[in-house]
């Protein structure tokens, strides 16, 4: 049985989904987003917690925390579909699912046209990456009335989120002009948007050929990719790995492209980087570490494992003096003193081609006075040295 995260807002298209998927013998966990910002907020929570306990239904709610400034629909969309990640990984969950309709995949493809921004879609499609999860909306097929319609029906509880019919925002507007649109308008543009889906199939299904699913991933295999590819190419890679491309220019993508065949790049993207060294593209969180020890045992972490044997590279041996240490990713300005002088950490990695993205996974032992006695891949320095050392730092996974 698969399992779903499913974004229930409490509103009829969330709630229909949600009935819809219970039938079809879906386990699903509910993913419901407070905002707070609306007097009926905290009913609509309970009403989506009512109707979970009713059927016992796996529920998470989390409260919105606007730390982060900007235009409030981004800023709450990336916020929601962080808490969807989180309750993907906690499940191991196949995806999201979503309850857009029709009428939200015909407001999308009308502000994609009035936009400068690229979808690799018109308007919505019914699975997707977002943010590198799979995104599945099995009602796109359906019209709003026909949801309001079986919520009737069925005798499924919602609410109606009053702001949608605010003008501040620009879906409302579109959506505003939408229904006041006469009707052989609106069919000429639900004719083009089907059109323009059936021609950008083909167009997939050549893009397919070049398509780039790994992470990191060669600079020549994406160079060797025809030029007029790269661009869409390079959105649905950094889509697959966690960056949203679709609000991106294409300068700006045209940017990263010129990058890559500079072949040495760090570029910040949100909470991500964006690199590019000694022949590998990656995009990657950056992760810092650190475990203070009061001694030495044997033990496995996500980073390390201490071991009783290993390689000689791997070998140390500490005194009393040298506790509390700490292992920890490395800091800018980390230098090891060697049998042939002092070593800076950072030209350890360059001297041994490292890649940037690969440099956070290298363990550093600090100790009590704050010098660092041991790196991952160098070895220890020059006082921490024994011919047959009890401990063994061994990497997991490549460094």
């Amino acid at each position: 049985m698969e399992t779903w995260i499913v974004g229930v807002s409490g509103g009829p298209d969330s709630m229909y989904l949600l009935y819809e998927l219970m039938s079809r013998g879906y386990d699903v966990v509910i993913a419901h987003v407070n905002y707070g910002i609306r007097i009926e907020s905290d009913a609509e929570m309970d009403m989506v917690l009512s109707y979970a306990n009713r059927h016992n239904l796996k529920v998470h709610t989390k409260l919105f925390n606007n730390e982060k400034h900007g235009n409030f629909q981004k800023v709450a969309r990336d916020f929601r579909y962080e808490f969807y990640k989180e309750l993907i990984h906690q499940y191991q969950a196949r995806g999201v699912a979503l309850g857009h309709h029709f009428d939200d995949d015909l407001e999308t493809y009308v502000m994609q046209i009035e936009s400068d921004r690229k979808s690799m879609y018109p308007g919505l499609n019914v699975h997707s990456k977002v943010m590198g999860m799979d995104v599945w909306r099995p009602l796109l097929d359906i019209t709003k009335n026909q949801i309001i319609e079986r919520c009737h029906d069925l005798d499924i509880p919602y609410a109606i989120d009053t702001s949608n019919f605010e003008l501040v925002y620009t879906r409302n507007k579109v959506r505003d002009t939408l229904e006041n649109m006469n009707v052989q308008d609106k069919k000429a543009l639900i004719q083009r948007l089907f059109e323009a889906k059936e021609k950008q199939n083909e167009y997939l299904n050549i893009l397919k050929a070049y398509m780039i699913h790994e992470n990191p991933v060669s600079v020549k295999q994406f160079l060797d990719i025809p030029e007029m590819y790269k661009i869409d190419v390079l959105r649905s890679y950094l889509n697959d790995h966690g960056i949203d491309p679709f609000e991106m220019r294409e300068v700006y993508l045209d940017h990263l492209i010129a990058l890559i065949h500079k072949g040495n790049a760090k570029e910040k993207i949100g909470d991500y980087i964006f690199s590019v060294s000694y022949g590998e593209i990656c995009v990657f969180k950056p992760e810092t570490f650190v475990y203070e020890l009061d001694e030495l045992w044997y033990h496995e972490t996500d980073h390390y494992e201490i071991k009783s044997k290993g390689e000689v590279i791997e070998g140390i041996h500490l005194i009393a003096d040298d506790f509390p240490i700490k292992i920890r990713s490395p800091k800018k300005g980390d230098q090891i003193e060697m049998r042939f002088g002092t070593k800076s950490v950072n030209r350890y990695f360059i001297d041994r081609k490292i890649p940037f993205h690969r440099r956070h996974l290298c363990c550093v032992i600090e100790n009590s006075v704050k010098e660092v006695v041991f790196v991952m891949g160098l070895g220890c320095d020059v006082r921490h040295y024994a011919n047959n050392p009890k401990y063994f730092v061994v990497k997991l996974g490549k460094l």
